[in-house]
């Protein structure tokens, strides 16, 4: 999972270099990449006292080479991303032990970690503390403390990451509750691959891309196509198939039925969370069609016009379109605000409790959101099986909710189902998901049950429903006839009166819904 460990160095006449070196295997592979420093150390890092950082480097196993993302030679089938996440300090000359080589009176340096997988909320806070007793040294030769973190880091990883743990150190309801409404049209604005800069003057932008990636259900531990527009081996046609098998109490196995999650980036189209100046010619090839970056560069966010579709501007908390048609295009409909009014209440209502709450928790705005995605996508395949046979699907009636995606907006859903990530999850879902949840806009209040104690598959997660605070109940129970099964309460989603709420374990409910929800899901089969 750990590939190497690194110390980037600014030095005042050759600019930032990798200073030391630190792998597994003891073998410097720092030769092979080298925009690392520049990445390491991006435009504008001196302007803080500490910052965290991260960027993708491209890596070859099998000819232990790393090629230029754009290279058109190169055969990229056995290339991969890897994930550098890093931690930039200062200290005064001054206190340093040895003084040579030195002519500025601040010293810059970033302790880079290299993964397999994006694992910067994961080891920020060990990263933060062994880079601090490394300054605190007063002595950058003395490396003792790198190799201890690195030892360290290869006992925890040592193959695959939680994917819960990818979720640790974030503050999203934080973001929501900055962007609001706005928070919807960003993660719409994910789907539909377009050129995107995230802007930030301040310490928040890797937080902000790490949140937004986390929204679509396991794409953090699937980002081995983001760094370059010429990966796409998870999309390779051997792999564009739809599953044989369903396990209903594995939560991977349920996503992977729905077509989860998303090749956001694919062929044509990558993520750099830290741009340097020396990537800025990967924007403008003809290769390049589609990608989001991050930046805190004034002069990149200046030439906007150029670089992007739209800016996130994390200063202002607005979108900046540079073509209205695409603002248009995103639009929220009634059930958009409604859906996002609904959730960003319900996150406001209990965000300075001093007590741990489920209901406006990251956990709960996630689940929100995975479920409005979810009803995206089933409502496309209900409409497409209509489209096709002129009917509804059996079991199913006319109505002006079910696979109807002009609910969603319909210029959005036409400019969606223009996408790669589009055609490669329609062709890796189940044609018949809808029949495992309402394939209608999740906005949509039924008579029964509010549209947020619907079902979320994150729900199926047990760790995650440990993590929740307690699973609340309602002291009425819904309707459990066969047509309302869908809509079980599970956990705290269902708790609409917090004072008035029966708490009993996570775990018990947790177990107890899935082996219901699964009852339910195969009677019959």
């Amino acid at each position: 999972m750990v590939f190497a460990l690194c110390v980037v160095d600014f030095h005042h006449i050759r600019g930032p270099e990798i200073q030391h070196w630190i792998s597994p295997d003891g073998d410097d592979k720092s030769a092979l990449f080298p925009n690392l420093p520049f990445q390491a150390l991006p435009d504008g890092s001196h302007l803080f006292a500490e910052l965290f950082t991260q960027f993708t480097l491209l890596y070859d196993y099998e000819n232990d080479f790393s090629p230029a993302p754009l290279d058109p030679d190169y055969d990229f089938s056995t290339v991969n991303t890897l994930f550098g996440c890093g931690c930039i300090r200062q200290i005064q000359s001054l206190e340093l032990a040895a003084l040579a080589d030195l002519t500025r009176s601040v010293v810059q340096k970033a302790v880079v970690v290299i993964s397999r997988q994006p694992l910067l909320n994961t080891i920020k806070d060990k990263l933060r503390i062994v880079t601090n007793s490394y300054f605190d040294q007063h002595d950058f030769l003395d490396v003792l403390v790198l190799q201890s973190l690195l030892h360290d880091l290869l006992l925890v990883h040592r193959s695959t990451v939680d994917n819960t743990d990818y979720y640790m150190n974030l503050n999203l309801r934080m973001f929501l509750l900055r962007f609001k409404q706005r928070f919807l049209v960003v993660f719409k604005l994910l789907l539909l691959e377009k050129r995107v800069m995230i802007y930030s003057s301040r310490d928040d932008l890797i937080d902000f891309e790490l949140n937004l990636i986390s929204l679509v259900p396991n794409l953090m531990g699937n980002l081995q196509d983001s760094g370059s527009p010429r990966l796409h081996n998870l999309s390779v046609k051997e792999r564009l198939r739809k599953p044989s098998s369903l396990n209903t109490n594995d939560r991977t196995s349920m996503l992977r039925f729905y077509g989860l999650p998303l090749q956001i980036f694919n062929r044509g189209g990558f993520f750099y969370p830290y741009i340097s100046l020396q990537q800025l010619d990967d924007l403008s090839n003809e290769q390049s069609k589609f990608y989001i970056i991050g930046t805190s560069n004034q002069l990149l966010r200046d030439r906007k016009a150029t670089l992007c579709d739209v800016i996130i501007n994390l200063d202002t908390n607005q979108l900046e379109f540079q073509d209205p048609a695409l603002e248009a295009v995103l639009g929220l409909t009634v059930n958009d605000k409604r859906f996002a009014d609904d959730l960003v209440s319900q996150t406001a209502k209990n965000f300075h409790r001093l007590t741990t709450q489920y209901l406006g928790s990251d956990d709960y705005i996630r689940c929100q959101l995975e479920e409005y995605l979810l009803s995206l996508l089933l409502t496309a395949k209900c409409n497409s099986y209509m489209s096709q046979y002129g009917i509804p699907p059996p079991g199913f009636e006319y109505n002006d909710r079910s696979g109807n995606l002009a609910l969603f907006n319909e210029q959005f859903v036409t400019t969606w189902m223009a996408t790669q990530n589009y055609a490669i999850w329609n062709a890796t879902a189940d044609d018949f998901v809808f029949n495992f949840l309402e394939p209608q806009h999740v906005g949509i209040e039924t008579e029964t049950v509010g549209f947020l104690d619907r079902i979320s598959m994150s729900k199926f997660d047990i760790v995650e429903a440990q993590r929740a605070e307690a699973a609340v109940e309602r002291k009425e129970k819904p309707d459990r006839s066969p047509g309302s099964d869908m809509e079980t309460l599970t956990e705290s989603a269902s708790a609409v009166n917090l004072e008035e709420a029966k708490v009993e374990p996570a775990t018990a409910t947790a177990a107890t819904f899935i082996e219901s929800w699964s009852n339910w899901a195969f009677k019959g089969t």
